[in-house]
């Protein structure tokens, strides 16, 4: 992939902080490997299948977070057309460093965020960008986790910054000895320099496969629901494609 100088640097740190040794061990870790196939996208080949693969951990002063998504398009006459696309970030927490306490209900942790997105498109100049602010992390029955962003964005080569809110949850469900996981993330993203607001959110449901063999929690298949709203900013440009998917946890 010519030109992928931002996903490059972006693959290097996400290697570092998982395998870099450091003055304090890894506190908890999670991953996960993703196996997506969808049609009815846009600007570009309607059907696509997806790897992913996700990672987090935490540490003494706060966490890491990325992931890795390689797409191919798959054209009706069949072939390879590879696309990759990833995004990290890391926090430092007021709770670990600090030790702050906080006074809001259901606010469990404040923490500093910083991260970068990065893609191997378009070829010429391919996507880079950089993002700094807070995260907000609640702790609210039934969830397994509920996390808010609040950040601000710059694209490399333009000069408007812009902000970013983004919300991530996962939910576990159970229905008639049938458990389930209700879990994505939405991304709401003001203007560039040209354009207008765009959402991006990825929500899936899925099936605990692994708790009818006795190893509940590691695969799960379901349906991921892909939808972009002003796609890249450019209204009107609205994508809807729904996905099916096997998650093995690990």
């Amino acid at each position: 992939m010519p030109h992928a100088t931002g996903l490059t640097k972006l693959l290097a740190i996400a290697v570092m902080v998982v395998v870099a040794p450091g003055a304090t061990a890894i506190e908890w870790a999670h991953s996960d490997v993703q196996l997506l196939f969808g049609r009815d996208f846009i600007m570009g080949e309607h059907n696509r299948a997806t790897a992913t693969v996700e990672h987090a951990h935490g540490w003494q002063y706060g966490d890491n977070f990325f992931f890795i998504d390689l797409y191919n398009h798959l054209p009706e006459r069949g072939g390879i057309n590879l696309e990759a696309y990833g995004e990290w970030y890391s926090t430092l927490s007021l709770n670990k460093v600090f030790g702050f306490q906080s006074p809001i209900p259901y606010l469990s942790d404040l923490a500093f965020s910083a991260g970068i997105n990065a893609g191997s498109r378009p070829t010429i100049d391919p996507y880079l960008a950089f993002l700094g602010g807070l995260r907000f992390t609640l702790d609210l029955p039934a969830f397994e986790y509920l996390q808010f962003y609040t950040q601000v964005i710059q694209i490399e080569k333009q000069s408007a910054r812009g902000v970013q809110f983004t919300w991530v949850w996962s939910v576990p469900l159970e229905w008639e000895g049938w458990r389930f996981k209700f879990r994505g993330f939405m991304d709401v993203t003001s203007p560039g320099e040209t354009g207008d607001w765009h959402v991006l959110t990825q929500p899936q449901l899925l099936l605990d496969l692994g708790a009818f063999a006795d190893v509940p929690d590691t695969w799960f298949f379901g349906v991921e629901w892909w939808y972009w709203h002003n796609k890249f900013g450019i209204p009107g440009a609205d994508e809807s494609a729904p996905q099916a998917t096997l998650v093995w946890f690990f």
